[in-house]
């Protein structure tokens, strides 16, 4: 099962609307395709993409539909080591055909694959696609996508906050370097460091990288518990630099809120934010799968108090390392 969301870009305010994957009893024949490892998801993504697929009516659940769809998206356009600037794409597209037929679903994933074909013109890398189903055969496509920096380092990126990275946590610099960096923020700068992708990710058979059994979460910086064992909440922070209940990273995400308005974020406070956050992700992934891409963005809650602060969006995925044969 995977939680969904609708975002619109990085930049932009994020509407969100929750859904699920939806699930349909499976008889004790069917596969489970998202317990498949290894070799059987490359086969079985192999398998989809014959023509052989063709001839065949067997239906599937709908899970599994989905999932062949999603796994042959990011099959297709591959993994593509570190992106900068990250941008999250969401889109839908209706189909008349039956997404339970084998058939028809390979012409729904190439109707599938012109979309997100469409937007490599726009963005020059696709990290990951998300597939989820929503209500009457309606798709919802989601691309974590960025710009290539040709599989390069950005050293920067890969060292901890320095001395100067005094940020605000909605724009600017602050403290003693207010005014002299004002085209970033700490929540895009925690977005870099998040997703610096500072050793090189690779196989150790030598193969490419595939995700399958995407998910993505969002987590409110404002929906606070004052624990450390809640699941989708902005929790306790267990690398917390000061006393608790200061305003000063008591949370795994910012928050200000009330009289605790500490908006300017020092170099170590930075720092334990890619700690916190890094660790809250982790905490609430599905198991047995690795993080592919964090987002971090700004908002203003209108919950009716004098609140604002970070939310964090991820993706997740079950990792697999396969050599290409025919």
């Amino acid at each position: 099962m995977k939680n969904k969301i609708f975002i619109t870009g990085i930049c932009l305010s994020m509407a969100i609307i929750s859904c699920q994957k939806n699930t349909e009893k499976l008889s004790p024949e069917d596969e489970n395709l998202s317990e498949l490892k290894n070799d059987e998801i490359i086969s079985k993504i192999k398998e989809f993409k014959s023509d052989e697929i063709i001839k065949n009516e067997k239906n599937v659940s709908l899970d599994d539909a989905i999932w062949l769809l999603e796994a042959t998206a990011n099959y297709d356009f591959d993994y593509p080591g570190e992106l900068q600037n990250h941008t999250i794409i969401n889109t839908k597209f209706k189909t008349e055909k039956n997404l339970n037929n084998q058939k028809d679903l390979k012409v729904i994933y190439e109707d599938i694959k012109k979309i997100i074909q469409s937007y490599i013109f726009k963005n020059t890398g696709i990290q990951v696609i998300d597939l989820s189903t929503l209500n009457n055969n309606e798709i919802e496509i989601t691309i974590i996508a960025g710009t290539n920096h040709n599989y390069q380092k950005i050293l920067p990126t890969c060292q901890p906050f320095g001395s100067t990275d005094y940020w605000d946590s909605y724009s600017g610099k602050c403290g003693s370097y207010s005014g002299q960096g004002t085209t970033s923020s700490a929540w895009q700068e925690l977005t870099k460091k998040l997703n610096a992708k500072c050793v090189t990710e690779i196989c150790q058979n030598g193969g490419n990288i595939v995700y399958t059994n995407i998910s993505t979460m969002q987590i409110n910086g404002n929906d606070m518990v004052y624990d450390n064992s809640t699941l989708g909440f902005n929790i306790l922070n267990p690398y917390d630099l000061t006393p608790q209940n200061d305003g000063i990273t008591d949370f795994c995400l910012f928050v200000a809120w009330g009289s605790n308005q500490h908006n300017c974020l020092a170099p170590n406070e930075m720092n334990t934010y890619v700690n916190s956050i890094k660790f809250l992700a982790n905490f609430n992934k599905p198991a047995n799968t690795e993080i592919v891409n964090y987002n971090i963005t700004h908002d203003f809650f209108t919950n009716g108090g004098n609140q604002h602060g970070h939310k964090l969006t991820f993706t997740s995925g079950t990792k697999t390392c396969y050599i290409e044969t025919n």
